[in-house]
């Protein structure tokens, strides 16, 4: 009951999160400056990474937050890359889904599962079985299925996007995701620190970098018209779900595994396509529906036991008997 609750949770999360921000990109007489919402939902995970040390350690807070800081600076450096490009993959997340729906933005945003296994094999060295390979060749034919749909689709006059430029902020996006996790993988194994103060780690260098990006972004607007113009409550409720996802991405990992991962992933894009057609008047084409759908096939078979060489085998030696 424990790894449903976290799953329903994450697809609820997930969905919710496309959802929201492409509400918060459309028909705003003041557009909002992606680059504040990201630096306070960055501000929100330090606070919360600080509450869980407290929880969990022992000894002095400042005193632990010291060793693991100033106390130890190029051990805080190596969380300076992941830091910034979590930094490019937020803002990009928010260029993405102002172009695509957010059944389309979603199928796409699965291509991190490419770019994290290719990856963990070169960095990590990590090994890949036919299941794995089989599962990436799945979902490389379903991304391009599904960009194909994007490119020839009509667009009405009143609709807003670029399917270009939303695919290539997907993918760029993707990158940055794969090369960030599979960085702070490597982090998190080459030493026995926790997994909280690493985040908040990660965390802090993202709350400087993200000052950077508003200064250079957004100085002039935010001059004129305030740090928080263009909130609303759908803003903020972007914030807070884009923040906790980072947390429950961690609880995931912690008391669930991979499979749990892999059917959120899913169900999450089967509901954002579904409440695309009723919220955005968005109507799938044969090449999406076919590209979605080997999208999810290359989503579970990925994550699961199954595992295709032995199945052709056995299907090849049951049809010469």
């Amino acid at each position: 009951m424990f790894r449903l609750g976290i799953l329903l949770v994450l697809v609820l999360q997930n969905t919710a999160l496309v959802i929201m921000l492409r509400i918060s990109r459309l028909n705003m007489k003041t557009p909002y400056a992606a680059s504040t919402a990201v630096l306070v939902g960055e501000i929100l995970k330090t606070l919360v990474c600080l509450a869980m040390i407290v929880k969990t350690q022992k000894g002095p807070l400042m005193n632990t937050l010291y060793i693991h800081s100033l106390g130890n600076i190029p051990d805080l450096l190596k969380l300076a890359v992941p830091a910034l490009l979590y930094l490019v993959q937020n803002n990009l997340q928010f260029v993405a889904i102002s172009n695509l729906e957010p059944g389309p933005y979603q199928v796409l945003y699965q291509f991190k599962i490419f770019t994290t296994a290719i990856l963990s094999v070169v960095i990590l060295g990590k090994s890949l079985n036919s299941r794995h390979w089989f599962g990436l060749c799945a979902l490389f034919m379903g991304v391009v299925l599904v960009q194909i749909s994007n490119s020839t689709t009509k667009k009405k006059d009143s609709e807003v996007g670029n399917a270009y430029i939303g695919f290539l902020s997907v993918m760029v996006a993707v990158c940055c995701s794969g090369m960030s996790s599979v960085w702070f993988e490597k982090v998190l194994k080459s030493s026995s620190v926790s997994l909280w103060i690493r985040s908040w780690q990660l965390s802090s260098i993202s709350v400087l970098l993200g000052l950077i990006s508003v200064a250079w972004n957004d100085f002039t607007a935010i001059q004129e018209e305030g740090f928080f113009y263009g909130y609303t409550p759908t803003v903020w409720c972007v914030i807070l779900l884009q923040s906790a996802g980072g947390i429950i991405v961690a609880l995931v990992v912690k008391y669930a595994d991979n499979i749990v991962k892999g059917f959120a992933c899913s169900l999450a894009t089967i509901l954002s396509t579904i409440a695309s057609y009723f919220l955005f008047h968005f109507i799938p084409s044969p090449l999406f529906l076919m590209g979605a759908t080997a999208v999810l096939c290359s989503v579970f078979i990925y994550n699961s036991g199954f595992d295709v060489q032995k199945k052709i085998t056995k299907a090849i030696s049951n049809s010469a008997v």
